[in-house]
């Protein structure tokens, strides 16, 4: 196998980093299309210069501001010991056709095998490589030296792992692949079908980053997950499946489309979040049939828990929580139900409605349904 400090990076893949101040409100610092787990929506790849030093970490949206940690001197760096500053995130506006690669996060253990490598190449500040912790959800740096990882929790907890540690813990990292396209990907090339030996099915909810007020295109309109309802309003006729975070805590929501601008209103705890208070969300994108193995369906909830086999349709989740419709004196509105609590919450003609007990097996839950007819090639 390679040692970790023989793989190394294509200089002439250009990675993009745009700086970002710490602890400043996202509508003027949080670029779109940052870099992100798979299975953390709301953490992205972070570098922060420490006596002119680069430190890889993670930064996230914490109800519309910047914050962030770093692993640094066997303890945890955020905003507030950092006293403000500024950070660089992690960047990729385009796709592989224009870049000539695209990020793809791969198990540790690839880096060690030559075949899988040789059309792969790691992203690295000197001699740091970002890392996913899967089992915790957090962005931390392997240091291509030593082997140890460092990880800084967004609770302020710091983490450490020497290299039996990092070879036995199901660890991702974080590398540029110069084979054909990613997973889903929708681009000319792709669609034309010149890459149809490499297509790859996507199996896993795209989300994308947006502002409060955007304007969208049609396309991109069309894009959109939606649901379609009864009974609604003139803001309702046309509702988004949107994802915020309040306190790092993931909510569902709905979204639509007002004076050509998006617009989106969020429930916690009977509390209304929306307009300024939100500043940058998430919505969810819906790929072309031919280039993922599932479809969105919304399902009955009752109906869904009685499922002798779940992984037949699995709910569209975020951690415990799932986007739903909501049926009130005859309206039907999306909002957000904890899976846990079996609560449901949303807005109903600007009214805080919540649903439990009983009233929550009427809901429809949105869920993936694996397609047979699609087949990976």
């Amino acid at each position: 196998s390679l040692p970790l400090s023989a793989v190394v990076s294509m200089s002439q893949l250009a990675d993009a980093w745009k700086a970002a101040q710490v602890k400043s409100p996202q509508s003027s610092v949080w670029p779109v299309n940052s870099v992100r787990p798979r299975s953390n929506f709301n953490v992205v790849v972070a570098v922060w210069l420490k006596d002119g030093k680069p430190v890889l970490g993670q930064a996230w949206n914490d109800s519309g501001v910047l914050k962030c940690s770093f692993a640094s001197d066997k303890k945890v760096m955020t905003v507030e010991e950092m006293a403000g500053g500024t950070i660089s995130l992690l960047q990729y506006d385009g796709n592989h056709c224009e870049k000539g690669f695209f990020y793809e996060w791969i198990p540790l253990q690839l880096l060690h095998n030559q075949q899988e490598m040789t059309h792969r190449s790691i992203v690295e500040c000197e001699r740091a490589i970002p890392i996913f912790w899967t089992e915790k959800m957090i962005l931390g740096y392997l240091d291509m030296v030593s082997g140890r990882s460092h990880f800084a929790g967004v609770n302020g907890s710091y983490h450490e792992m020497n290299p039996q540690e990092v070879t036995s813990t199901k660890l991702e990292v974080l590398v540029r692949n110069m084979k054909g396209g990613p997973p889903g990907c929708n681009c000319v090339t792709c669609n034309a079908g010149k890459l149809s030996h490499q297509r790859k099915l996507m199996h896993y909810n795209e989300w994308e980053d947006v502002k409060d007020g955007d304007i969208l295109s049609d396309k991109k309109q069309h894009s959109l997950v939606k649901a379609n309802t009864k009974g609604t309003g003139k803001d309702e006729k046309m509702q988004i499946v949107v994802l915020w975070y309040l306190h790092g805590r993931p909510l569902m929501g709905r979204g639509w489309i007002e004076d050509n601008s998006l617009r989106a209103v969020f429930v916690h705890k009977g509390k209304e979040y929306s307009g300024q208070t939100l500043i940058g969300y998430q919505v969810l994108v819906q790929s072309s049939a031919v280039s993922v193995g599932f479809e969105y369906v919304w399902m009955n909830f009752e109906q869904w828990s009685n499922l002798s086999d779940k992984a037949i349709q699995t709910p569209v989740q975020v951690g415990h929580v799932a986007p739903c419709i909501i049926f009130h004196e005859g309206k039907e509105v999306l909002g957000s139900l904890d899976m846990d609590t079996e609560v449901a919450e949303g807005i109903v003609d600007g009214k805080v409605v919540k649903k439990d007990g009983a009233a929550i097996k009427g809901l429809l839950i949105l869920c993936r349904k694996d397609r047979e007819d699609i087949v990976a090639l």
